[in-house]
């Protein structure tokens, strides 16, 4: 059990974050990189919120894997920056709200696993 080191996310080209089933707790920090790719925090116990910025802080991001910890709040509008996001997985959290919809995007509807995330497809996937 802990946190993921504040050093870690001040690795300037850090590309991948695989820290899946580490019992891991607390917020999550803030990622320095603009090279990161891939964010796989599944089952752990993370919490609060993502920050209102981290889809433009990660435009690279081709998977984003939160399943089974507890976050909450609503995912950020930012998040449909990722315009490469191929991996959404958000199930098991406490999210809720509505996500933006940008025309003429196809976001995140490669793979959708939203589960018991209070999302709604049609709102996500509309006009596609």
């Amino acid at each position: 059990m802990g946190s993921i080191p504040p050093e870690l996310g001040r690795l300037p080209l850090l590309e991948e974050v695989i820290l899946s089933r580490n019992q891991l707790n607390g917020p999550l920090p803030k990622f320095a990189s603009r090279e990161l790719r891939i964010l796989d925090l599944e089952e752990n116990k993370m919490s609060e919120s993502l920050p209102d910025d981290f889809g433009l802080s990660h435009p690279k991001m081709i998977n984003l894997n939160l399943v089974g910890n507890n976050f909450s709040g609503t995912l950020p509008e930012s998040v449909t920056n990722m315009t490469n996001l191929v991996w959404l997985q958000l199930s098991e959290n406490s999210f809720h709200g509505k996500l933006a919809y940008y025309s003429g995007m196809l976001f995140i509807c490669n793979f959708f696993k939203f589960m018991t995330t209070f999302f709604s497809f049609k709102e996500l996937c509309h006009e596609i």
